[in-house]
């Protein structure tokens, strides 16, 4: 390869670098709440599956599914640690990958009371390497930054939306579910 050949590719390179950069905004600060929750619905399996989304890797026989919004910077996926969304005790699954619109469709390993229990994103990392410590930390993090559960008023209109607790037979169910709200809530 030829010296200009070098520099021709180290440029094309370099460039490709900088469009990556100035591709992916930078995070607002953390932690960080959402700006709500649209829609939260119970449900339980009847055949469990492993939670994947926590190192504490529950088994999954019920759980709450939710439709959030929130900045766009935060939903929006990265080559590196994403902030890990959290509700309450639990670290959520994103289930949509779009994030233009400012939505999210997750679920968590359990049942959550949104009145109570707060929803935010916490420190960028891997969901799957968050421990019950960890959670402990973030959330002291999140109350520190003021971030609290949501008023009455909102959880009940979230529920409400939500409907009745739903009962599937499998996690392909669950997620068939859950890609149905992510077309009712235009979640590209």
């Amino acid at each position: 390869m030829t010296s200009r050949s070098r520099r021709s590719l180290a440029c094309v390179v370099a460039l490709a670098a900088l469009a990556l950069v100035a591709a992916t905004p930078p995070l607002p600060d953390l932690p960080a709440p959402v700006r709500g929750v649209i829609y939260a619905r119970a449900f339980t399996l009847e055949n469990g599956f492993r939670y994947e989304w926590s190192a504490d890797r529950p088994e999954v026989r019920e759980g709450t599914i939710l439709v959030i919004e929130a900045d766009p910077a935060l939903l929006r996926p990265r080559e590196t640690g994403e902030p890990v969304l959290y509700v309450g005790p639990y670290v959520a699954a994103r289930v949509s990958r779009a994030f233009e619109g400012g939505r999210l469709v997750a679920f968590v390993p359990g049942v959550v009371d949104l009145a109570v229990d707060p929803v935010w994103f916490g420190t960028p990392g891997l969901p799957e390497q968050v421990d019950a410590a960890t959670v402990r930390a973030e959330r002291a993090l999140a109350n520190a930054a003021g971030i609290r559960a949501l008023d009455a008023g909102s959880a009940a209109r979230a529920a409400a939306r939500g409907g009745d607790a739903a009962r599937f037979a499998t996690r392909l169910e669950l997620l068939t579910a859950a890609d149905a709200l992510t077309r009712e809530f235009s979640i590209r």
